[in-house]
């Protein structure tokens, strides 16, 4: 799993068409995020899950 620390302003490019933007330092540990994707490209937001649960669903391997 890749941790990355962004400012706001910053983004990040996913693949050759998916770029997520931070917004908006909202305080408390949260921002606000865009996603500018094709339509073709699922977006969902997934909330808490365990470690585990996240890194299957990003398909890495403990």
């Amino acid at each position: 799993m890749l941790t990355l620390k962004l400012k706001v302003g910053e983004s990040l490019l996913l693949g050759d068409d998916v770029r997520v933007f931070i917004k908006e330092d909202l305080g408390g540990g949260q921002v606000r995020v865009s996603i500018s994707a094709p339509r073709s490209v699922n977006v969902e937001r997934i909330g808490k899950l365990r470690t585990d649960e996240l890194q299957c669903a990003l398909g890495v391997s403990q």
